[in-house]
């Protein structure tokens, strides 16, 4: 394939794209297609599957607005539950409401939030390796 002056790529004609004469799958098409065409044990396995991912994803998505509501608790004082709740219609709200774009903006600004906590692990130099306290492991003297 060629690039064309402009910038743009240059597609062969559909006879070339497409040998067999027959249409390119499109994506709604895809889902159906490996359905019918998976094995029986792979079917039967995939409902299981995405359950369980559905409900890990959604537990840990609690978790982490419950530990917004309670870092909001810390800094400003009030119920944790309150502001977690907040945070969830806040982030409802931006989903239905907001444009793709500011959501977007948004995530970009709070992923590079989250790199304060690599700088801190770096200025506060936490020991990564610590010895076990006494008590969790016995002393076994070796001269007996």
């Amino acid at each position: 394939m060629a690039t064309a002056s402009s910038g743009r790529l240059l597609l062969p004609p559909a006879h070339v794209r497409d040998p067999g004469g027959q249409r390119p799958h499109r994506p709604r098409h895809r889902a159906r297609h490996r359905r019918q065409h998976s094995p029986p044990l792979l079917q039967w396995l995939l409902y299981p599957v995405v359950f369980l991912l559905v409900l890990a994803n959604t537990i840990n998505l609690g978790a982490d607005i419950g530990a917004m509501g309670d870092a909001l608790s810390l800094l400003i004082g009030g119920p944790a539950l309150l502001y977690a709740a907040g945070f969830t219609l806040l982030s409802l709200g931006m989903q239905v409401f907001g444009s793709y774009s500011r959501c977007c903006r948004y995530m970009k600004f709070l992923t590079i939030v989250l790199f304060t906590y690599v700088a801190t692990v770096l200025i506060v130099h936490v020991p990564l390796v610590r010895r076990p306290p006494p008590h969790l492991h016995p002393f076994h003297p070796l001269d007996r």
